[in-house]
C-alpha cells in the first residue's frame, strides 16, 4: 500500500471543500460500516448514562426534566449519529461546517419518523453561530474534534452553549496509540488533512480544564484506522485491541474517548 500523504490545509475553506466532496458518498472505510456505527453508539450511551428519555410521540412529558433535553452534534456529517439518538432528545441540533454534510442530513432527516425533533445547519465549531448561551444538555463530538484547527476556540463555545450540569461527550482518536506513535517515523500518516491534531489524555485533560470543564469520564474506545492499512497490519491492531482493553493501556487503543461537564451555579463562575 502507497503512503497516503494528509491533503494540504491552508484556512477553513480547504477543510468545508473537502469534506464537501466526501458528502454524497460518506461512509466508513475501516471496517463493516453497520456494524461500526452500533459500536460507536454503544459507546456514546454508555457516555450518556442517566439521560432522560423523551416521549416517543414528541409529546411534553409530566416531569419538565425529561421532555426538555436537548443534544446539539458538532460535525455531524450525515446524520448518522445525530439521528440515532432523536429518540433520546426532545431536541435534537445538528451542526457541520459543511453545507453539502448538512444536505445530506437533511435527506434523511426528512424521511424519519421523528423529523420534528430534528434541526440541520451549517456552523464552524469555533463559533456555534445559531446555537443560543446555555441551551444543550449534551453536546456530542464523534470523530470531528482532531480537524478543528482551534480546539481551544471550539471547547470555549462548548462551554458557552452548555447548561449548568451539562455534558460534552467526544470520541476522537487517542494520539498514544501504537500506531499514531510509529506512523510518522514509518514515512506513514494517520491525518487526513494537514492541520489534524489528535490528543493523547494529558492533553485531553489540560483543554478540558482550561475550557472551565471538569472531567467526570476519560477512557479510550476500539479505533483501528483498518482503511488506511494494510490487511494483516489492520488485523494485528485490531487483535491487540482486547488485551489493551482488559489491561487499560493506552498505547493499544486507537481511541479516546471522554465526557466533561460544565460546573452547575453557583461554583460555575
Amino acid at each position: 500500500m502507497s503512503a497516503r500523504k494528509p491533503v494540504t490545509i491552508q484556512g477553513t475553506e480547504d477543510i468545508r471543500a473537502f469534506f464537501d466532496d466526501l458528502a454524497s458518498d460518506y461512509r466508513d472505510l475501516h471496517g463493516n460500516a453497520e456494524r461500526q456505527l452500533r459500536y460507536r453508539l454503544k459507546v456514546i450511551e454508555r457516555l450518556l448514562g442517566a439521560v432522560p428519555r423523551a416521549a416517543e410521540n414528541g409529546s411534553r412529558s409530566h416531569d419538565e426534566t425529561a421532555s426538555c433535553n436537548t443534544l446539539l452534534e458538532i460535525g455531524c456529517g450525515n446524520g448518522m449519529h445525530l439521528i440515532a439518538l432523536a429518540h433520546r432528545f426532545r431536541r435534537c441540533i445538528g451542526v457541520d461546517l459543511s453545507p453539502k454534510m448538512i444536505a445530506a442530513a437533511e435527506s434523511v432527516r426528512r424521511i424519519h419518523p421523528l423529523r420534528e425533533r430534528i434541526e440541520l445547519f451549517p456552523a464552524p465549531a469555533e463559533t456555534l453561530e445559531g446555537v443560543r448561551d446555555t441551551s444543550v444538555d449534551v453536546a456530542l463530538c464523534v470523530g470531528v474534534l482532531e480537524h478543528i484547527p482551534n480546539q481551544e476556540a471550539a471547547l470555549g463555545q462548548i462551554r458557552r452553549v452548555l447548561k449548568p450540569g451539562g455534558a460534552f461527550i467526544c470520541l476522537t482518536p487517542n494520539a498514544g496509540f501504537l500506531w499514531h506513535r510509529w506512523a510518522p517515523r514509518l514515512g506513514r500518516a494517520c491525518q487526513y488533512l494537514s492541520t489534524d491534531r489528535f490528543l493523547d489524555a494529558g492533553e485531553v485533560r489540560r483543554l478540558i480544564r482550561e475550557a472551565g470543564l471538569d472531567m467526570a469520564r476519560l477512557g479510550y474506545w476500539r479505533f483501528v484506522p483498518r482503511g488506511d492499512l494494510s490487511p494483516l497490519l489492520g488485523w494485528g491492531l485490531t487483535v491487540l485491541d482486547w488485551p489493551g482493553r482488559w489491561l487499560n493501556r493506552a498505547v493499544l487503543r486507537g481511541g479516546l474517548c471522554f465526557k466533561a461537564v460544565r460546573r452547575a451555579y453557583p461554583a460555575d463562575e
